[in-house]
């Protein structure tokens, strides 16, 4: 973008300045112009093709430098970290983001760290508090790897996070299950859409993550198993990595039953549903739940399936427990009526050993009796959690 010269006491120094997306990145080269015209050449070629890894100087506000660190990130958190970096650090305050990194303190950590917890108003005029869970990964997550790599290229000398105990919010309690009557309510109520509910089923029928569902195409369901069919686990969201999973297709993948109700479930969303609801047939290369995108169908985000779980909480009038506790219902579910936790751990989590194969009866069809002891219609209303 620019060559600039700056004129010192006895002699000119060049720095080059070119933009990353909106951020306007500046390097100091030295005296010689045709160095800085080559770094300037170099410099561009490497933001075109995405590989540029140095470092703003100049001002170097937290603000400035966090956008460049998110924007070279290659996480599957990145985009909790972009929301909640602008949701709250970058909104709620803003002072921190004009900081520069080497007038960056313990004391204001602590003081970010305060006045997150505090309640603040959202855009729809709502008071809402952070979650402890959301506190702990702006901190731990988010600002602790990003001061770390400001250290390692110099751009800071002291650790900042140094942060007394019981400063960050706790974890979460531990989750509580959701009992029977609402596994039957919130995939059966009429009252709630049939897309909402085919998504719901998926979650307490199965225990998978929410990621996992939203990843899950009509292909990866196989009906042949017996006793039960079988849905492919490899991946989540838009064919990224399951969560503890390197690639797509590792040794994490699993199979998981199909009980009875999510069959018969999927067989009535494949055969009407899916097309009264984005009118057109669905093919096996679609997402089991997908959005519209103008003529094109797209996979859904773990947020938008949240969103869905509050308004069908709040429809069938159940407190919420968060998404995530429909694993812990499927868990505590079956294992109150008997299955194994040791087997069903193969159905709810990434294989941590050898590939269960579902074709060899030996393997599938403990899976499938562990994972058929889940029935809400024959439990108690009432359930706790089991370890």
């Amino acid at each position: 973008m620019a060559l600039v010269p700056r004129q010192r006491k006895n002699k000119i120094v060049f720095y080059v300045a070119n933009k990353q997306g909106k951020v306007l990145i500046w390097e100091k080269v030295g005296t010689d112009r045709r160095e800085a015209m080559r770094r300037d050449a170099a410099m561009r070629k490497e933001i075109k093709a995405g590989i540029y890894r140095g470092l703003p100087t100049g001002a170097k506000t937290v603000g400035a430098q966090m956008e460049i660190y998110l924007a070279a990130r290659q996480t599957r958190t990145v985009d909790d970290d972009r929301r909640n970096y602008r949701d709250h650090v970058a909104k709620r305050c803003a002072w921190f983001t004009r900081l520069k990194l080497e007038d960056v303190r313990v004391a204001h950590v602590i003081r970010l760290a305060e006045e997150l917890k505090a309640p603040y108003v959202n855009k729809k005029g709502e008071t809402k508090s952070l979650a402890a869970n959301s506190h702990n990964h702006i901190f731990r997550s988010l600002l602790g790897p990003f001061f770390r790599n400001c250290r390692i290229h110099d751009l800071m000398i002291r650790n900042v996070m140094e942060l007394p105990k019981g400063l960050l919010s706790r974890q979460a309690k531990r989750r509580v299950p959701y009992d029977a009557t609402t596994v039957i309510a919130m995939t059966t109520d009429e009252r709630l859409p049939l897309h909402w509910r085919v998504a719901f089923t998926l979650l307490f029928y199965t225990g998978i993550r929410t990621g996992e569902a939203c990843g899950l195409k009509f292909g990866d369901y196989d009906a042949d198993p017996v006793p039960f069919g079988s849905l492919t686990i490899e991946k989540q969201y838009v064919n990224a990595p399951l969560k503890t999973a390197v690639t797509v297709g590792d040794e994490h993948t699993r199979w998981v039953p199909v009980l009875p109700f999510l069959r018969d479930t999927l067989a009535e969303w494949w055969a009407h549903g899916f097309e009264r609801t984005h009118c057109r047939k669905p093919t096996k290369a679609d997402y089991v739940i997908a959005r519209s995108d103008g003529a094109v169908l797209r996979c859904v985000s773990g947020h938008t399936i949240y969103r869905w779980f509050l308004a069908a909480l709040e429809i069938v009038g159940v407190e919420n427990k968060t998404v995530h506790a429909t694993r812990n219902t499927f868990i505590s579910l079956a294992r109150r009526a008997g299955a194994r936790g040791e087997v069903l751990e193969k159905v709810t989590h990434n294989a941590k050993g050898s590939i269960i194969d579902c074709y060899t009866n030996f393997d599938w069809a403990p899976l499938c009796d562990a994972a058929g002891y889940f029935n809400p219609y024959t439990a108690g209303p009432k359930m706790r959690a089991v370890g």
